[in-house]
């Protein structure tokens, strides 16, 4: 199977929304967009990708994070036309990052609009709303993917993320019964390890998360706008940067099975004054 990797699309556009929205936090998000965003990310980069991927033919496209600005309502309805233009649900597996769930009124929006995308499982379990539903799932043909939503409404200033223990004890839960001879790879926003990242920016409960990385046996991150392989403990990770900026770039990875195990081809694919180009080539063994 063919699985690609984007995160940080930030596609959305602040223009024409009535200033009265942009209030609190999101009066500061606004300028910060007005004066720098809107010029580093943009929509025809982000196409041009896209109609790259889609030729790539990809069987599930794991998009982690940050498709917006604000998390204005106004902002997730649009970003809802563009999933339908990338793929169907079955095709398409979307994990909420911080600036998804930038403020309170932000999660209802996202779950109404995003729902299928998430495969958020219905019902509550006392937990807030942005957590109650995770992790998620989508399997296809031996490959597990599981989602998890580190975005919660932070302070002004604050781009942290947070998983809280009862979403990462279900996850430790689901590997521990995950199918023999399964490979598991974790879809998560901010950077799983600590120190990835700076501390206003990185996630909280690290230590809650850890367990379950240790089960898994990829992660596919964002948030940092950085293309980085590393490693925590044995386990790969790999960052995607942004797929609107200037250098956009996304991760294909070739997914086989035999009799010895899991092989992943990774190709890096990174958009240059001259189109795209794949820049960083990788291969990974897992022992049945």
């Amino acid at each position: 199977m063919r699985l690609i990797h984007i995160s940080d699309p930030h596609l959305t556009s602040l223009e024409g929304i009535p200033p009265a929205h942009f209030v609190g936090k999101r009066r500061l998000g606004h300028a910060s967009w007005r004066f720098r965003r809107r010029h580093r990310h943009l929509r025809a980069t982000l196409d041009e990708l896209c109609g790259l991927i889609t030729s790539l033919r990809p069987d599930v496209i794991v998009v982690t994070g940050d498709l917006v600005h604000l998390g204005l309502p106004a902002e997730i309805e649009e970003a809802a036309h563009w999933l339908k233009a990338l793929g169907p649900p079955e095709n398409v597996f979307v994990v909420p990052g911080n600036h998804d769930v930038y403020r309170a009124d932000s999660w209802a929006a996202v779950e109404a609009h995003w729902g299928e995308y998430l495969r958020i499982a219905p019902g509550s379990n006392g937990e807030p709303g942005h957590w109650a539903g995770f992790p998620t799932r989508l399997g296809i043909d031996g490959v597990e993917i599981h989602g998890l939503n580190t975005g919660l409404p932070t302070p002004v200033f604050m781009a942290t993320g947070e998983l809280g223990r009862e979403q990462c004890g279900r996850l430790t839960e689901r590997l521990a019964c995950a199918p023999p001879g399964s490979l598991n790879i974790l879809a998560i926003h901010h950077p799983p390890a600590p120190g990835a990242i700076p501390e206003r920016k990185a996630l909280k409960d690290t230590q809650h998360l850890a367990p379950a990385v240790g089960m898994a046996h990829l992660v596919l991150h964002g948030h940092g706008h950085f293309n980085r392989f590393y490693r925590q403990g044995a386990v790969p990770v790999f960052a995607t940067g942004s797929a609107s900026k200037s250098d956009a770039p996304f991760r294909c990875f070739d997914i086989s099975r035999n009799e010895r195990g899991w092989r992943l081809e990774m190709h890096l694919h990174c958009r240059t004054p001259d189109g795209f180009a794949v820049v960083e080539t990788q291969a990974l063994a897992f022992p049945a």
